[in-house]
């Protein structure tokens, strides 16, 4: 085994193991843009699925309006 000949193999190593962080540094960037895109879609279906609240307290605001109204109504009649 040469001085010449350990040099050449870490030099090859060297070299292989560049490659391999090239293409890990280039995996973990397509990761972080998919965990980007995970976020905003469970943010999306968050917003989507959040109870109408304000929709349904309009709803029995007028039920109780009309059922007052309709009230009113029958003892203006009798």
């Amino acid at each position: 085994m040469d001085i010449d000949n350990v040099g050449e193999i870490l030099d090859n190593i060297n070299s292989k193991l560049t490659l391999i962080l090239e293409k890990l540094e280039k995996m973990d960037s397509k990761l972080q843009n998919h965990e980007k895109r995970i976020t905003r879609l469970e943010i999306t279906v968050f917003e989507k699925s959040k109870f109408p609240w304000k929709e349904y307290l309009i709803l029995i605001i007028f039920a109780i309006v009309m059922s007052l109204l309709c009230n009113f109504v029958v003892e203006v009649i009798v």
